[in-house]
């Protein structure tokens, strides 16, 4: 009996053993590593410029549009023959020295700028709106042969500038260009339709109500997927 006791207690003693070293070897005698990784991302640049103006703002931007500033003869280079501060020549007949006075044979020209100052490739499109209730018959161009009237309705000057590529750093520029001509015959889109009664009759309206014409722009830019 006392035998059997004794070998019980060297079994349980010998287990206590085991667990005490499996313990003891667990808390002093292993290999242990450990690894963390943290990464930021930040969001990249969004910046559009008009000329000198920001656009990528949080409300729509007016740009200085300088379309009528120079009016020039319809060859395009020497200063027109009309009254006002924008060919040159003196205000005459009650014309203020803000006025932009054009007549048939008189053209200009203008340049718009767009830059993309962000951090990604991006897109631009422009389009033009006249605004010409007394049907002046102007024409529109970017490259000088071309020409285009505004949508009998909508005004619309559909100058083909439509997603326009502009990478990283790139300036793109669009001239355009108007006329007026000076007879029909030398219009490529009122041929038909302008002869010396219809211009006559928008000179003798200036003696009382200037009839009147304007140009809106409107440029949108878009990042490329």
């Amino acid at each position: 009996m006392k035998d059997k006791k004794l070998a019980k207690f060297v079994i349980i003693l010998l287990a206590l053993t085991m667990i005490v070293i499996m313990l003891v070897a667990g808390t002093y005698a292993k290999y242990t590593s450990t690894a963390t990784g943290v990464d930021t991302v930040s969001v990249a640049k969004w910046s559009i410029k008009v000329g000198t103006t920001e656009i990528a703002t949080a409300t729509p931007q007016e740009i200085e549009l300088d379309l009528f500033s120079s009016i020039k003869d319809s060859d395009g280079t020497a200063e027109a023959n009309v009254a006002g501060v924008a060919s040159g020549k003196s205000v005459t007949g009650g014309a203020t020295a803000e006025d932009k006075l054009i007549a048939p044979g008189t053209s200009g020209s203008f340049s718009v700028s767009v830059e993309n100052t962000s951090e990604v490739d991006a897109t631009y499109s422009m389009s033009f709106v006249l605004t010409n209730a007394s049907n002046i018959p102007l024409e529109f161009s970017t490259n000088g042969t071309t020409w285009v009237k505004p949508d009998a309705e909508t005004g619309a000057i559909d100058v083909g500038v439509t997603d326009v590529a502009l990478n990283m750093g790139a300036t793109g520029t669009v001239p355009v260009q108007w006329r007026w001509a000076y007879t029909g015959a030398q219009s490529s889109q009122y041929t038909s339709t302008q002869n010396d009664t219809t211009d006559t009759t928008l000179g003798i309206a200036a003696q009382t109500t200037r009839p009147t014409a304007t140009v809106t722009a409107t440029i949108v830019a878009t990042q490329v997927d």
